[in-house]
């Protein structure tokens, strides 16, 4: 069929009503001249013509970029509203992911459809996780780009969507999660018992309790300074007060919106820590060298293969996530808790729900 003859078909269709998809109107370079009576084009396509709301991802990026802190100056925006570079990064990826699938031809007009939307990303098997993260970026994103609050017109439906997910999510995890990370938190406390009968108060003593004693942080031990003193009030660096047993974390991944870290450890892991110190003198609560304080410090990232060979080949995200999964094991979903567990972890509610893993889609 020609190209001429498609577009005689999209007008046709266009003066009876039927056809809503404004890109089509770009791709066969349809205008008002086209039209017959506009009182009976589809809303999107008198809203189309008459210039009111136009799709255009490339601006809808341009503002996310807008409001994006510079994580090198920590310079802040104009606008009340900031996204890291992390969280704009995803944003634009999905966004982008978003137009692809939906054959939007950058214009994201074609999101106007929540039932729709939904129905395809069931029909292509998306995990619940996913779906929830697209809506999420949806729905998110009329907040941080006028261009886009203007073109979703049925933001409402979405939160609809968005709740029923949550309260499906959250039925999967009371009906559903696997025993998996039970079992293997399981075997994380016994590896750190091994270490405790066998090797007491080395380095993988002391790196086995550090991940299973307090809930379990990602791998931001390794440039932790040792300090003795009445107060905690150093605002710039990492450090653990051996006087008030207290960490102290002031950079870490999303330390910029949740500030300072601090946890007070219980008496067995400061002690583990004393002893450590005293067996294998240094400055630091872990160093590259054991018996060389003044050695080259381990930085964020750089205890990760050290970690996974201290719990025989299982890593830091396994670890949290045996830990954020295994109290809700035959147990109701607890709030509070969900609540209490991603601040000690280090991240915001929504990421903590992903990490309880072994649940059905």
């Amino acid at each position: 069929m020609s190209e001429n003859r498609n577009k005689q078909i999209h007008i046709k269709d266009i003066n009876i009503g039927l056809m809503k998809n404004a890109r089509l109107l770009t791709k066969y370079d349809i205008t008002m001249d086209d039209v017959v009576d506009k009182n009976k084009l589809h809303p999107q396509v008198l809203e189309y013509f008459e210039g009111k709301v136009k799709g255009n991802l490339n601006q809808i990026l341009k503002d996310i970029d807008s409001i994006t802190r510079n994580e090198r100056t920590k310079k802040k925006t104009p606008s009340e509203l900031s996204l890291s570079k992390t969280s704009n990064d995803n944003y634009k990826s999905r966004l982008s992911q978003l137009n692809k699938i939906f054959d939007c031809d950058n214009d994201l007009t074609c999101l106007n459809n929540p039932k729709k939307i939904l129905d395809t990303f069931n029909r292509l098997k998306l995990p619940t996780n996913t779906i929830l993260s697209y809506i999420n970026t949806i729905i998110g994103t009329t907040k941080y780009s006028p261009t886009f609050q203007k073109i979703l017109t049925n933001i409402d439906d979405y939160k609809i969507i968005q709740r029923k997910l949550i309260e499906k999510r959250e039925k999967q995890l009371e009906d559903d999660i696997n025993n998996k990370d039970v079992v293997l938190l399981k075997e994380l406390l016994e590896i750190q018992s091994y270490y405790e009968k066998n090797e007491q108060y080395s380095f993988n003593h002391l790196i086995s309790s550090l991940y299973t004693m307090i809930p379990p942080l990602r791998d931001d031990f390794g440039n932790v300074e040792l300090i003795e003193n009445d107060k905690d009030d150093d605002d710039f660096n990492n450090f653990y007060n051996t006087k008030t047993k207290t960490l102290i974390l002031n950079k870490y991944k999303g330390s910029d919106f949740k500030g300072k870290y601090k946890i007070v450890f219980p008496d067995k892991l400061h002690t583990i820590i004393i002893e450590s110190v005293k067996k294998q003198p240094r400055l630091f609560l872990i160093t590259k060298n054991e018996n060389n304080a003044f050695d080259t410090l381990y930085t964020r990232g750089r205890l990760t293969n050290i970690i996974k060979n201290v719990f025989f080949g299982n890593t830091v995200n396994d670890i949290r996530h045996a830990y954020a999964t295994h109290d809700f094991k035959g147990k109701g979903i607890d709030v509070l808790k969900l609540k209490k567990d991603s601040d000690d972890m280090l991240h915001s509610l929504g990421v903590h729900l992903t990490y309880l893993r072994g649940i059905k889609n």
